[in-house]
């Protein structure tokens, strides 16, 4: 018996399965997907068995040097799936399955997991019948089709906003069929929320989380509850997608977009990318749910790949709190002329003090922390230590270096001020301005270094950083974005994407307009983002990016590489870039500060798997003729 085994040997131009004989007395716990131990090249290596064999072109077979388990990890499906996505991304097989298989936890393997009887259950409502074509989707899931659609959820503070329930709903409708589900979310808080949903309409017997937290033993364990088929649904973070189920019938991907869900381990495979390669595999069906919508999933649904689900253009604003913008009407000006350029203009604390009349209010700020990047009010100078490093408050009053943390006393501008002002201002610090300004009301921070799950409907102050924020009992009575200027004028192309995502996130917690729910944003009325979030328009603000990334020649129209490194070794790689004809070069140009060059590589959205194959064909060779120079590589990265 021949064995079939891709090694985890590292180097790209090796990245094949070798043939392995087959011990005799191993033949019956030789399986496909099975992890081994082999010798290669002197060392004893991991690898997985793909598939067996009875002949082998190879005269000289080693055997192997061990099973490691009889557990069946990698079935046939995970091949296939790791190996296109390997190759979409331009990586290795073994690049790919590192991040798609758990490191194994024998104690997981040795316990034993029950069956468990179920039968389907009665459709029950769920959120999403409250969309237009929300019964029809799920008609379409429990009759065993395959839909493909963004679901755009309303934000209002009530069921139609309930992302977590719905999605629940669609996967009892997916089990009814005799399919199995996968649920992907982008963090630990999430995968509670959605457990809690799902097993409402589904035996919890049956579900199982998947997410690092849990820690490697009970992480493996879920993992095996899929493989096995014990478990019909997943829901777990971004390596969810590769989980090994039975019978796959969906595969629902909340926020998308999200910065956790981007996988920042080699070869960088795309959630998305990966969904749309898993559901051509199995035709599950797929379901991207968000309060907003990326460029990338507007593209696929111009190209009719997804199908919409969303609120007609009048009625999403229907139950949603009253969204506007700080001083935007000349008479508020006339009253407040410092608007324009406060944190903390006159309107917002009218909103916050009517707010807390009635419960809890929200303000949400970019960032953590007191106050960063101080600015000469004179001159505008960046103010600086005497080492080159920016200043910083890390606590309340103390000011010092980034760098070598000298306190900033007896700092002075070159135009003689001793002044200065904060251009970041985080939430430790609003937390104390506003405590200051409100000493009757509690103010509480609820950030990476100090999380709060939920408040009561008793009036408060919730300061809170993206992602962080707390759900209130019954909504809350309003909230204040601030700093939305700061957050929007980083240089990255997604910025007001991202600032469309996490305001419409804020939508759902505040109480509806008829309630009294007020949303406040303090930034420039005129920015495209921010009008997006007043028109509650997410889609049609993903529309006009997708047109500028269109005109602008960048994502999804088209596929870019990013080469980093000498510019000798990236000049080579230019030459061998343009022969292949298609390729668009900018560079290779040397990085600010830095003595490393860069070199940006672009084609055409439909050469994009022309392209990963030559950029593999590029590593193999490079790594086989061990070229003089180096650089670093990434296909799609995150602009």
């Amino acid at each position: 018996m021949i064995a079939q085994v891709y090694v985890d040997v590292g180097v790209p131009h090796l990245d094949r399965p070798f043939d392995y004989l087959v011990p005799e007395e191993w033949h019956e716990r030789a399986r496909a997907g099975t992890r081994v131990k082999v010798r290669f090249s002197g060392r004893s290596l991991p690898g997985f068995i793909v598939g067996l064999a009875d002949e082998s072109d190879v005269d000289t077979l080693v055997p192997l040097s061990a099973i490691v388990s009889d557990e069946v990890v990698m079935p046939a499906s995970s091949v296939a799936l790791i190996r296109a996505v390997a190759d979409h991304c331009a990586g290795a097989f073994m690049d790919v399955a590192r991040l798609a298989i758990p490191p194994r936890a024998a104690r997981a393997e040795a316990a034993t997991m029950g069956e468990v009887e179920s039968s389907p259950r009665e459709s029950q409502p769920c959120p999403i019948d409250l969309y237009p074509a929300g019964t029809a989707l799920r008609t379409a899931l429990r009759s065993g089709a395959s839909p493909r659609v963004t679901w755009t959820v309303a934000g209002v503070c009530g069921p139609a906003g309930d992302w977590a329930d719905g999605l629940a709903g669609l996967i009892g409708d997916t089990l009814a069929s005799g399919r199995s589900a996968i649920l992907v979310v982008p963090d630990a808080r999430d995968v509670q929320t959605a457990r809690a949903a799902v097993t409402r309409v589904v035996e919890p017997a049956h579900v199982v989380t998947l997410s690092a937290d849990k820690g490697p033993q009970a992480r493996y364990r879920a993992f095996l509850a899929g493989a096995r088929g014990h478990a019909r649904v997943v829901i777990g973070t971004r390596a969810t997608v590769y989980a090994p189920v039975h019978d796959l019938g969906l595969i629902a991907v909340w926020e998308e977009a999200d910065s956790s869900l981007a996988e920042p381990h080699f070869p960088y495979p795309s959630l998305r990318d990966v969904v749309a390669i898993r559901a051509s595999q199995t035709r599950a069906a797929v379901v991207f749910a968000s309060y907003s919508r990326s460029t990338e999933i507007q593209n696929w649904v111009d190209k009719a790949w997804l199908h919409e689900v969303a609120m007609p253009s009048g009625q999403a604003s229907y139950g949603a709190p009253l969204v506007r913008i700080a001083s935007q009407v000349d008479r508020s000006l006339d009253r407040d002329p410092a608007a324009h350029t406060s944190r903390l203009p006159h309107d917002a604390f009218t909103v916050i003090q009517k707010g807390v009349a009635s419960g809890p209010v929200l303000v949400w700020v970019p960032w953590v922390g007191h106050r960063r990047n101080f600015l000469c009010p004179r001159c505008g100078e960046v103010a600086r230590c005497s080492c080159g490093g920016g200043f910083e408050e890390r606590s309340s009053g103390a000011v010092c270096c980034q760098v070598c943390a000298r306190p900033a006393a007896g700092w002075r501008c070159s135009c003689g001020s001793t002044r200065w002002w904060a251009v970041t201002t985080g939430s430790a610090r609003t937390a104390d301005e506003l405590a200051t300004s409100f000493r009757t009301i509690p103010v509480l921070r609820s950030d990476s270094t100090h999380p709060v799950d939920g408040v009561g409907a008793e009036p408060c102050i919730v300061i809170s950083t993206p992602g962080c924020e707390p759900h209130a009992e019954g909504g809350y009575a309003a909230a204040v974005i601030l700093d939305a200027s700061g957050f929007l004028s980083r240089p990255d192309i997604r910025v007001g994407e991202e600032a469309v995502r996490r305001w419409m996130s804020v939508m759902p917690l505040v109480r509806s307009g008829r309630d009294g729910g007020t949303v406040l944003i303090v930034g420039p009325p005129q920015d495209r983002a921010v009008q997006a979030v007043v028109r509650q328009d997410p889609a049609g603000f993903a529309r006009r990016e997708l047109q500028d990334r269109q005109e602008a020649g960048f994502p999804p129209s088209t596929r870019m590489a990013t080469f980093t490194g000498d510019e000798a070794a990236l000049t080579n790689a230019a030459t061998q870039l343009t022969g292949y004809g298609y390729v668009e070069l900018i560079g290779p140009v040397q990085e600010i500060d830095s003595d490393d060059f860069r070199l940006i590589a672009r084609v055409p959205a439909n050469r994009g798997e022309d392209f990963a194959r030559h950029l593999g064909e590029m590593a193999a060779k490079r790594s086989q003729g061990k070229k003089s120079g180096t650089y670093t590589w990434r296909l799609d990265p995150v602009w």
